[in-house]
């Protein structure tokens, strides 16, 4: 059953991905990327993990727009795969690249040993 959720994810990302371009509301100005979908082994949940360059302001108003558009969003996704039943989304801001670079840059700046 895992195998199936992780190709039910992996499916949901590409059509997400689509469907974010597609999205005309103003609080999504920002570049918004999905970087990984947890699927439950049931498939009746799916937690989209989002990467949202921008202020904080940004991510806030974009991460809340996608959670007030998830109906819609399902709407569209039921319309392009076919499945039984298309999981409930969930959205979250998922700030490993903020925190990978922040320690990138304090690795860069730390002395070299001689």
């Amino acid at each position: 059953m895992v195998r199936r959720a992780q190709r039910v994810s992996e499916l949901l990302r590409q059509e997400l991905s689509s469907i974010f371009q597609r999205l005309r509301d103003p609080r999504l100005r920002a570049i918004i990327s999905i970087t990984r979908i947890q699927t439950s082994d049931d498939l009746s949940h799916a937690k989209v993990y989002i990467s949202i360059l921008g202020s904080q302001k940004q991510k806030t108003e974009a991460a809340d727009c996608l959670s007030a558009a998830s109906g819609y969003i399902r709407k569209e996704l039921r319309e392009v795969i076919s499945l039984r039943r298309i999981p409930a989304l969930s959205f979250s801001i998922d700030e490993s690249m903020e925190k990978a670079e922040a320690i990138q840059r304090m690795m860069d700046d730390f002395p070299a040993e001689k």
